[in-house]
């Protein structure tokens, strides 16, 4: 039922009805329930909500299986693990909200139609009861509110409630019987006779009392009274009915002549007729003392249930959206990050810092294995360097004396001998500044020549530094200093010893 319809009703029910300290139940008592549990919108303030509950619980399960196309955008803010953490928080409400649903049979199908026949009967009892109680004795048992308002409702809040328990389905509803039985206060009754959905027979016997702007049941107590009238007929304290249950007791035997005849549709719509044999009712039992019968299905419990299952519908309806769209953005998330190319760091200019750690990393040379001849150019030094170059720094050698001498053997006069440059351990050398002498012997045996130290040290050193910090070009120009130097030192002693 559409909620202005619900807020025409109770807005009757509160201007006309019966009130006690200023309420009604149908007015400040149902509303104050609605305060309680946050359904007072629902109820009353929000404007006409239609969701069709017959189908949410399905809607809901495939918003949140992904069915359909979403069309989601991420923020700033959307992250796997938020979304991950929200998806569960919307799924365990989203559960939560369905398992309520179920439980209480919200899901049963009937229920949304059923509704309507209610709501049209209450407004109708509640108007009749305003107009009772506006004459000078509203007594309700001294006109037709009985029988032409109170039954009619009372029967369908028996269907409805016979709906929500999951006892009678929406392709039986129509065929339950059911016929009002007159007698004393404690014999009238409804008997309802239908088919359940266990395909058994069913007979329950039930009766309505009037009920208090609380919700309580008014049961007739001899002697209670307000200005003569009886309480439980005092319009003015009267805000409602309750249907209550009545234990009947039956014969042993089924009767010989009483019988049942009902039409029962099964879930696929075929029809059949089931009879049978009914039993002799004989009596009722006594409950709390009265035989009148015990609380079954209260309005206002009615109103309670049309609330709150209007509220876990439309709850379930946005939790299924939720759930569908948090998904779609984790979808597009993880298909961003598969898409999206790994960057690759891009080098920042050398700094000074950098350079002098780079220069000091640079691949050590072994100037032992560079052998410069006497017929040697700048041409084929610098080749020989590079050749150098090109190989692996040697592992580091023991620690090297302070003066090391080699020797060339003798040799022809006309024979060129090579010039050989010993060299200490390079990387060792160009930390301690060790020394090393050269022997140069040109075309005859000639006593041994010691170079100063100091000077082919200082060449040796520029060129290892020179080396390590600038790389092979400067290993070149390095390698061409140390061929004119120790080339002038050679033409010098030649020059001595021509004299």
């Amino acid at each position: 039922m559409a909620t202005k319809k619900v807020e025409k009703m109770l807005k009757g029910v509160a201007v006309t009805g019966a009130s006690v300290a200023g309420a009604s139940m149908f007015g400040d008592a149902s509303l104050a329930y609605a305060a309680e549990t946050g359904l007072e919108d629902t109820l009353v303030s929000q404007p006409e909500i239609v969701v069709d509950v017959e189908t949410v619980l399905e809607d809901s399960q495939e918003s949140s299986n992904g069915a359909g196309q979403i069309d989601v955008e991420l923020s700033e803010n959307d992250t796997a693990e938020g979304l991950t953490e929200q998806l569960e928080d919307y799924e365990e409400q989203l559960q939560m909200d369905e398992a309520s649903f179920t439980a209480n049979g919200y899901d049963h199908e009937g229920l949304e139609e059923q509704e309507s026949f209610v709501n049209t009967k209450l407004e109708a009892e509640a108007a009749k009861r305003a107009d009772i109680a506006d004459d000078s004795k509203p007594d309700l048992g001294k006109n037709d509110y009985y029988k032409n308002y109170g039954r009619p409702l009372a029967v369908e809040l028996v269907k409805y409630n016979l709906l929500q328990l999951g006892k009678i389905d929406a392709n039986n509803i129509d065929a339950l019987q059911y016929k009002w039985w007159e007698g004393t206060y404690e014999e009238k009754h409804l008997c309802v006779q239908y088919i359940g959905t266990d395909a058994q027979y069913h007979e329950e016997y039930y009766d309505y009392v009037t009920a208090d702007a609380e919700g309580n049941s008014i049961y007739k107590v001899e002697g209670d009274k307000v200005n003569g009238i009886s309480r439980e007929n005092y319009a003015p304290d009267v805000a409602g009915i309750n249907v209550v249950e009545k234990k009947a007791v039956f014969e042993t035997e089924p009767s010989k002549t009483k019988k049942y005849e009902i039409n029962y549709t099964d879930t696929e719509g075929n029809v059949t007729k089931m009879t049978g044999a009914r039993y002799q009712r004989t009596d009722f039992e006594s409950v709390n003392g009265t035989k009148k019968g015990v609380d079954w299905y209260k309005t206002i419990d009615y109103l309670k249930d049309v609330a709150e299952r209007k509220r876990l519908a439309a709850e379930i309806e946005q939790l299924g959206k939720d759930v569908a769209t948090t998904n779609a953005k984790l979808t597009l998330l993880a298909n961003q990050a598969a898409t999206t190319p790994t960057s690759t760091p891009t080098e920042s200019p050398a700094q000074p810092a950098a350079q002098e750690e780079t220069a000091q990393a640079a691949p050590q040379i072994d100037l032992s294995a560079i052998t410069i001849l006497s017929s040697a150019t700048p041409q084929t030094v610098a080749a020989e360097i590079a050749g150098a170059t090109a190989g692996e720094a040697p592992a580091p050698a023991p620690a090297v004396q302070a003066e090391q001498t080699v020797e060339t053997p003798a040799a022809p006069a006309d024979e060129v001998v090579p010039l050989a440059v010993v060299e200490d351990d390079v990387t060792e050398t160009a930390s301690t500044g060790g020394t090393a002498s050269v022997e140069v012997e040109a075309g005859r045996v000639v006593d041994q020549t010691k170079i100063a130290e100091e000077e082919v040290a200082r060449a040796r050193m520029e060129t290892i530094e020179k080396v390590g910090r600038q790389g092979l070009f400067y290993t070149i120009i390095a390698g061409i200093f140390a061929f004119f130097a120790i080339g002038k030192k050679k033409k010098d002693e030649e020059e001595e010893d021509v004299v």
